[in-house]
């Protein structure tokens, strides 16, 4: 694409997105990280790696983008969004025992 003077810029596609829409996105990661987890427990009292492997790999998906969507809504709303953000640390240490578990396993 060009400009008016015909210089040749990239030009980028920029999504605007509600608030309302990324509290959605934050629950809905924090909600499908805290199903992994549990998953994620099964499969390792259970001794199954490959369905470790898989279930830990979703499970960084899903709080990656309820992290990617706190940052947007942060930036939007141009505060700290304090109680999504415990949200997500609440979901992370809930997982703590189940990765200790997952990483005994793994060292086995």
């Amino acid at each position: 694409m060009g400009n008016d003077n015909g210089d040749r810029c990239r030009s980028t596609q920029i999504e605007t997105v509600a608030p309302s829409n990324l509290v959605n996105r934050i629950l809905r990661g924090v909600d499908t990280a805290n199903a992994y987890v549990i998953d994620l427990k099964d499969a390792v009292a259970r001794e199954d790696r490959k369905r470790c492997a898989t279930v830990k790999a979703a499970l960084h998906d899903a709080w990656t983008e309820a992290q990617t969507a706190l940052t947007r809504l942060e930036k939007l709303s141009g505060q700290h969004e304090v109680h999504a953000r415990t949200l997500l640390e609440q979901s992370k240490a809930s997982a703590r025992t189940t990765l200790d578990a997952l990483w005994a396993f793994v060292r086995k």
